[in-house]
């Protein structure tokens, strides 16, 4: 396919409308030098623009806590060791082991 210039151009497409990059979808992004790569960013893509350079709009790993909503009632006061289990379920963000020993509690004055 040409565009108005008469110039070719080439889509990234894997057999699907978003192409390589798919939105949330895991990513890491390394930087090096001498061969010495080091991890400088684990996350997501949440959004793909297709220009030149093609640009990849990423968020860490709390995106997936962003995304996660919980309801619940409950009378009298909520403690954070019953409800963040509930949290974090299915993000793959771990708990301090610490965390619940705090005794944090909301709905108290």
């Amino acid at each position: 396919m040409k565009d108005s210039n008469g110039f070719n151009q080439y889509w990234l497409v894997s057999g699907n409308r978003e192409g390589f990059f798919s939105i949330r979808e895991e990513i890491e992004v390394y930087f090096g030098y001498n061969f010495k790569d080091e991890l400088e960013f684990q996350g997501y893509i949440t959004e793909v623009i297709p220009e030149n350079p093609l640009k990849l709009i990423c968020q860490d790993r709390s995106w997936k806590l962003k995304k996660n909503r919980l309801m619940f009632s409950k009378p009298g006061p909520v403690h954070l060791k019953d409800i963040l289990p509930k949290l974090v379920e299915g993000t793959g963000v771990a708990v301090h082991p610490q965390t619940h020993i705090q005794n944090i509690v909301f709905g108290v004055l």
